[in-house]
């Protein structure tokens, strides 16, 4: 449906007949839905988050889902669309249409998407939504059915959105990115504000120690002095501006590091996205993609980190790529590795390479 056509959809929907209601408490949001669809039962050991709705499809042999969650995400607009951009091209899905529309008087962000069922080999089409209100956790949907009844589907979704109201009957407000995190009282886990696209790390606590890794790289860029830190066992060859290759004997290949400064170049976030999405065309495919971060190193150095598992045409592999930042400096770099016995403990070295990573700027 063309955004002319959604938009007069929601004012053309007659009222659902016999509803059920769905009601959140937690989001404080609640919207009403016919009472052929039905809450899917956990399954398993470890259900999924969230509610699943099953919707019969008329003339269809096949139900469609509806899944309900909750998202911590607080950033901008903008990083959540290309999240969902770059997560559905990492899965080697198309991206049919991105856009955004007025619900409760905030923005709703939508993605839909165009892919084919590995199991069964059929064409699917999904809808992915985050209502983008102030509050600490958002509604964050995904409508999913086969290809051929997605527009009907679509429809009766719309239907029930148009009911979606919140239980105290006030409005809800537009995010602000730029608002400070809640606080947490103690004894209360920490907060964590990164996309919940895949597993993320929470963030070291602020006032924790930190301490000066021991190898130190004197770096000459943008008329600067900086030094790069580096934990104990890493050699370096002599460096060049604002790159530096290091080696460890628990690795098979020397790292580049490059140093950079958000005074002239993108900001780490920005960096270590453009690069994963350009590393993307090695993939043959991906199984597996985790990123991990913001967190607050040993050294005081705010990493951001994304591992990929895969297959390239050089075979089974896992690629780290990771950004270090401390105040305007950054450094990136990138590894693959592959799969195989040892890989674990080559991670253990990169891993405690990232705990120490730190930038000294000097006079």
């Amino acid at each position: 449906m063309t955004f002319l056509a959604l938009a007069v959809a929601f004012t053309l929907h007659a009222p659902i007949q016999d509803a059920k209601t769905f009601t959140d408490p937690m989001l404080g949001l609640a919207f009403s839905y016919p009472k052929t669809w039905t809450v899917q039962k956990p399954q398993g050991k470890k259900p999924k988050p969230g509610t699943t709705l099953i919707i019969p499809v008329d003339g269809s042999s096949s139900n469609a889902t509806l899944e309900i969650l909750r998202s911590k995400f607080s950033d901008s607009i903008d990083l959540w669309q290309t999240i969902q951009l770059r997560a559905n091209e990492t899965l080697k899905r198309e991206v049919a249409k991105q856009w955004q529309q007025d619900v409760l008087n905030v923005p709703l962000l939508l993605t839909k998407i165009n892919y084919t069922d590995t199991k069964s080999g059929s064409p699917m089409s999904a809808l992915v939504g985050l209502l983008y209100t102030r509050s600490d956790e958002k509604l964050n949907f995904r409508l999913t059915a086969a290809a051929a009844d997605f527009d009907k589907v679509q429809y009766e979704f719309q239907s029930a959105l148009e009911s979606l109201r919140t239980v105290n009957g006030n409005l809800p407000q537009t995010e602000d990115p730029s608002r400070p995190p809640p606080e947490t009282k103690k004894g209360d886990p920490p907060v964590d504000n990164t996309p919940k696209i895949r597993k993320t790390v929470e963030s070291r606590k602020s006032g924790a120690k930190t301490f000066r890794p021991p190898v130190s790289v004197a770096l000459n860029f943008s008329s600067r002095k900086v030094n790069l830190l580096l934990p104990e066992g890493w050699t370096v060859d002599p460096a060049k501006d604002n790159e530096v290759v290091i080696h460890n004997p628990g690795l098979p290949d020397p790292i580049t590091i490059k140093l950079f400064t958000t005074l002239d170049s993108d900001s780490a976030k920005t960096a270590l996205l453009e690069a994963s999405n350009q590393s993307l065309a090695d993939f043959q495919k991906v199984a597996r993609r985790e990123d991990v971060g913001p967190i607050k190193n040993r050294a005081g150095c705010e990493t951001r980190i994304v591992w990929r598992e895969g297959t390239t045409a050089k075979g089974s592999v896992h690629m780290l790529q990771a950004t270090g930042e401390l105040g305007q400096f950054y450094c990136m770099f990138s590894l693959s590795l592959p799969d195989g016995l040892t890989f674990r403990d080559q991670k253990k070295v990169l891993d405690a390479l990232l705990n120490e990573i730190s930038i000294e700027p000097l006079p």
